[in-house]
């Protein structure tokens, strides 16, 4: 029998890839994708008060019109603050996308480097980082590239320019002594294993790191 998870997002551009990873890496996973754009302009607005009341709408959904077993969050705005609340009343377990990938990369070095194509994830990932870090009583150095062409050229149907635009990045960031690179981009998920295999240092990405512990909750 197929386990049930449900996934909370704010934006339809991670939906396709999530569904995309999850549906390959994790076939005995049934995943319902639930989407409320207002999350992240109320968020953007600091209208808090609105973009919590929606998301425990969505996590009620999930948990009684979906039958979701666990619920993932794809919505980086939405603060580790605002999250631990909305955690106590969700019924279900509660797994925010990002949170297993910065869990593993703090865990490995104290200087993680970060490849993200726009600006606002790479945000968003430094802040997951540092909130990460500090929780575990840490200080992190963190170095960063940001690669827009890298992006366009995957959408351009171009993924052989993809990785080389990652690999240049990741080279760039090893003379900076890192111990660890988080790939910030969904899409970037899928080069994982050939920068692992390149590098020869920890490289994390959000998708693998989520199934992990997705699997891991799920198992008790």
């Amino acid at each position: 029998m197929r386990r049930r998870i449900a996934c909370l997002h704010d934006s339809a551009a991670v939906v396709v890839p999530v569904a995309r990873f999850y549906g390959e890496d994790a076939p005995d996973l049934e995943m319902t994708h639930l989407l409320d754009y207002r999350v992240r302009r109320w968020l953007a607005a600091a209208q808090a008060p609105a973009a919590e009341r929606r998301l425990g709408e969505m996590f009620a959904a999930a948990r009684d019109s979906h039958r979701a077993e666990l619920a993932l969050v794809a919505c980086p705005a939405v603060s580790r603050a605002m999250l631990e609340g909305l955690r106590e009343q969700a019924g279900l377990p509660v797994i925010r996308l990002e949170q297993p990938m910065a869990s593993e990369a703090v865990g490995s070095g104290n200087r993680i480097g970060v490849i993200a194509a726009q600006v606002k994830t790479l945000e968003n990932t430094r802040q997951v980082l540092l909130e990460t870090a500090a929780a575990a009583g840490k200080t992190i150095a963190i170095r960063e590239e940001v690669l827009p062409q890298a992006y366009q050229a995957l959408l351009a149907g171009f993924p052989e320019a993809h990785r080389a635009a990652l690999l240049g990045a990741a080279r760039r960031l090893l003379c900076q002594r890192i111990s660890a690179l988080v790939l910030a981009e969904v899409s970037m998920a899928r080069e994982l294993g050939g920068l692992r295999e390149r590098l020869r240092i920890p490289v994390f990405s959000c998708l693998p790191a989520s199934l992990t512990a997705v699997r891991e909750t799920l198992s008790h």
